[in-house]
């Protein structure tokens, strides 16, 4: 619920919106964290975020993260609501997204990526 209040922050997120793909959980994401630059990113390293004064940092629970964490954070958020976005999540964190658009998968899994 935290993290999903953080979404509905970002200008042009829809605030009864419950259901998201996880490429529009990066997008808002990234809009977020764009949006509060100035505040939250440390001036001496650009991707690592100082977040324990801002509701991110509570979603997260965590005082700061690397880029790199990003995934590992939105995987403690993130319900799945059938078999098969959790198969199409699996797949998302094996491998990259130019790998995803060649693969022979149905397109209603492909969006879900």
């Amino acid at each position: 619920p935290s993290f999903r209040v953080v979404l509905r922050t970002v200008e042009g997120a829809d605030p009864t919106q419950t259901v998201f793909s996880y490429k529009h959980i990066l997008q808002l994401l990234s809009q977020y964290i764009c949006s509060r630059r100035s505040t939250i990113m440390d001036p001496r390293n650009i991707k690592l975020a100082l977040v324990e004064n801002d509701p991110l940092g509570v979603a997260f629970k965590v005082a700061a993260f690397h880029r790199c964490q990003v995934r590992h954070l939105l995987d403690q958020q993130l319900i799945c609501l059938s078999l098969t976005q959790l198969s199409a999540w699996n797949i998302v964190r094996c491998i990259s997204s130019k790998e995803i658009q060649i693969m022979n998968m149905p397109r209603e899994v492909k969006e879900m990526l």
